[in-house]
Formats: C-alpha cells, structure tokens, sequence
C-alpha cells in the first residue's frame, strides 16, 4: 500500500527532539496557542506532497520514473539514511567532545560540504520554499502567455485572441523538485559556499533547543542584499539549524562575518540568551508547528502572547 504520509521534516531528524528516546514529540501551534503530544511519524508531513502525477510521468521519456521516484528512491532511500547517520555521529560526536571539555568540532572541508549539502536539501524541501517556486514560476508564466497573447492578436489581428484561455500544464511537485533540491548544480554550488564559510557549534546541555517545520533558519546582516540561492549564499546571512535538543550550528557568511576566520569550527557552551535567541528564531521562522523535547516551550508562549497583543 502507497505511503500518503511525505515528510517534508524527516521523522529521523524529528526522533532527534523526542522525549522518550523513541518517536513521541511534544508540539506547540504557534496559531492555536494548543500544546500536545504527537508521534513523529504524524506530523510535519503533507498528503502526497513529493508524489509525482501520472499525467507529468505519461509525458517523460525516463521510464525509470514513477509516482514516488521523489519520496521513495530520493529522499528515504538516499537522503534520509543519509541524515540519519550524520545526524546519529554527530550527537555522539557532540557528548564526547563535551565531555573531554574540547573546544571545537574539527571537520574536514569534505564533512562540512557534506553535512551542507543535506542542510540545503532541508531548507529547500518544504511546504514554505515550494509556495515561493511556484509564485515565481507562476508570475513569469503569466507574463510569457500574455505577450505570448498580445504578439498573436496582432499577427493575426483578431483583438478578441488577448483572451485566449490557457492552463498551466506545469506539475507542482516536479516543478518545485527540479528548481530546488534535485537541481544537483545549484545543490553542489552552495555546498561549495557553505563549506567555505565558518562553523561554530553552540551546546546545550539541558537540551533546550526548539525545532520546528522550517528549521533552518536564515538571518540577514544587511540590508538591501540580492538573494541569491533562496537567500543561502546572501551576503551577510547566519544559518541557523538546531541539529538536535544540545546542539546549534551556526554557519556565517565567510565574506562577512571575518572576525570569526581563526574560531571556525568552535564549540562551546551555549549562553541561555543564544538559546532563547534560537527559539525565537524558530517561531518567527516556523509556519506552525515547533517541538520542544522538554515541553516547557517558554519562548514560544512568550511570543505566541506579544503576537496575540499585536492584534488587540
């Protein structure tokens, strides 16, 4: 039977912030204000999401390509076991460098171009960066089909052809695969920025840090900057991605932030103003859903309150 659970977190990734060393997560609904007890394998997914239509996979040539070539053979079967076994080395990773007092993660420019690239996949897999692609994609369309409209009219000087109907024949899934994290180049491109760029590793030992739908977050230094690669290699940006409830990383911009080129892979204790700092982040940055292995979620109720004051 067809699987109609897609994650666009990772339920590997979710199992990081479980409470019970197994699959149960405590959630808040930042538009609710309801705080309850999900399992990973339900939430944080969309019905279907990554599955392609048979009406694209009738026009392919590839006859490789099925229904869940995205959610199956790319993501679970490749990605995800992927991440799975970053993810696992670097917490183990994590609680002896914390326990032996070292003070940076040391990693090879191939491991951080690694862990990058699973990073962006991340950030570029989700509900949020797909409604940005196809409101792109829909605004150049509509621009092509009506000069594409006008140019006919006056060729064939029939005024009336200037509302000729036509449908989008593009497929949402393919579309927001192919421009995002299945376009190889530009994946491997910003990997190439990222490993570049200067890692620092902020540590909680009362795995305190939220995560939540979009967790990699992005901040911006400066203003007035062009994005670039959906704002991953703007100049300026700090990304932002809680790896599990003890652990933070921090990447900054290499051209930007320079103060930090002899502290690149640094590993210390995170200040509780930085965590309060990154959970806030994750509510700003989160469509709606945010977990919290201790289910204390102080920060969110904090700006859930200052949100619903805004309102009155």
């Amino acid at each position: 039977m067809e699987s109609k659970k897609h994650h666009y977190v990772p339920v590997c990734y979710l199992k990081q912030f479980s409470y019970d060393n197994d699959y149960l997560l405590h959630v808040f609904d930042k538009i609710t204000g309801k705080q309850f007890i999900k399992n990973a394998g339900d939430i944080l997914y969309g019905t279907s999401f990554y599955r392609l239509s048979d009406s694209f996979l009738g026009n392919q040539q590839d006859c490789t390509l099925n229904n869940l070539s995205i959610e199956k053979d790319f993501f679970a079967e490749s990605i995800e076991s992927d991440y799975l076994m970053v993810l696992d080395w670097i917490r183990n990773e994590t609680d002896t460098r914390y326990n032996n007092k070292y003070f940076y993660f040391g990693l090879t420019d191939e491991s951080k171009w690694i862990i990058a690239k699973l990073i962006i996949i991340q950030y570029l897999r989700t509900p949020a960066i797909r409604h940005k692609v196809l409101c792109e994609v829909q605004d150049v369309e509509e621009k092509m089909v009506r000069l594409f409209k006008q140019g006919l009219s006056h060729e064939l000087k029939k005024p009336e052809m200037v509302n000729l109907p036509v449908v989008s024949v593009n497929d949402e899934v393919a579309t927001h695969a192919t421009m995002t994290f299945m376009d190889e180049r530009q994946i491997n491109s910003i990997a190439d920025h990222l490993s570049k760029c200067y890692w620092h590793f902020y540590y909680s030992s009362k795995e305190e840090l939220y995560t939540s739908d979009h967790p990699v977050n992005i901040i911006h230094r400066c203003e007035d900057v062009v994005e670039q690669n959906w704002g991953l290699t703007d100049y300026g940006a700090e990304i932002m991605v809680p790896l599990n409830p003890k652990l933070l990383l921090s990447i900054y911009d290499y051209r930007y932030y320079n103060m930090y080129s002899s502290t690149d892979g640094l590993f210390e204790e995170a200040f509780k103003d930085h965590i309060g700092y990154a959970n806030a982040c994750q509510y700003a940055f989160s469509q709606r859903f945010l977990v919290d292995k201790l289910g204390g979620f102080e920060i969110a109720k904090k700006m859930k309150a200052i949100d619903e004051n805004k309102t009155d």
